[in-house]
C-alpha cells in the first residue's frame, strides 16, 4: 500500500515536472533606445545579435547589440527603421537602369561605381553614379550625377548646374 502511494506521488511529480519543462516561461524581450537615438533589442538579460525576426520583420543586430539601419547586410537592405526592405533594387539593377536611360557620360558605370546616398529631407535612399558628361558641342567634360531610388527604381540625372543640389540634398551612407 505504501509502495503504491509512493509510486503515485513520484509519477505525479514527474508528470508535473514534465509539463513545466515542456512549457518554459518566456524570457522578456523589449526594444530600448539610447540617448543618441540608436536602438537595440534585449532578450532576457542579453542583447540580440545577428538576424532576428521580430513582430514579422527581420532586423540585424551588430555584435554590440545595436540595430543596423540604412545599410545593406548580407545582400539585404535595412531601411531607416532597421527592417529588411523586400522591394529593394540591387546595384546590378541600378546599373542596368542607368545604362538603359543615359549614355552621355565619360565612362560606363559598374557596380563598384555606385554609392548609397540618402536624401536629407525625405530620408529616401538612392544609388549615386557620379561621372562627367561629355558636352557634344565642345567635347568637354562637365560634372554629372545620376540618382536611382533604391525602392522604386525612379531615376534623375543632374548636370553641371546642379552640383550644389547634390551637396545640399544628399549624404553618403556607405
Amino acid at each position: 500500500m505504501k509502495k503504491l502511494k509512493l509510486t503515485k506521488v513520484i509519477s505525479s511529480t514527474l508528470v508535473v515536472a514534465s509539463i513545466l519543462a515542456l512549457n518554459p516561461i518566456g524570457a522578456s524581450a523589449e526594444w530600448k533606445q539610447d540617448e543618441s537615438g540608436n536602438w537595440w533589442y534585449t532578450e532576457g538579460d542579453s542583447y540580440a545579435r545577428g538576424w532576428k525576426l521580430i513582430d514579422g520583420n527581420w532586423y540585424y543586430f551588430y555584435s554590440d547589440g545595436y540595430m543596423a539601419k540604412n545599410k545593406t547586410i548580407d545582400g539585404y537592405y535595412l531601411n531607416s527603421n532597421g527592417a529588411w526592405t523586400k522591394n529593394f533594387i540591387s546595384k546590378e539593377e541600378a546599373v542596368k537602369i542607368i545604362l538603359e536611360n543615359y549614355n552621355d557620360f565619360d565612362r560606363t558605370p559598374s557596380i563598384s561605381d555606385l554609392k548609397m546616398i540618402r536624401n536629407i529631407e525625405n530620408q529616401q535612399l538612392y544609388y549615386l553614379f557620379f561621372s562627367n558628361i561629355i558636352v557634344p558641342s565642345t567635347g568637354s567634360a562637365k560634372p554629372y550625377f545620376i540618382v536611382v531610388n533604391v525602392n522604386t527604381g525612379e531615376h534623375n540625372a543632374y548636370g553641371p548646374m546642379s552640383m550644389d543640389k547634390y551637396y545640399n540634398t544628399y549624404v553618403q551612407v556607405d
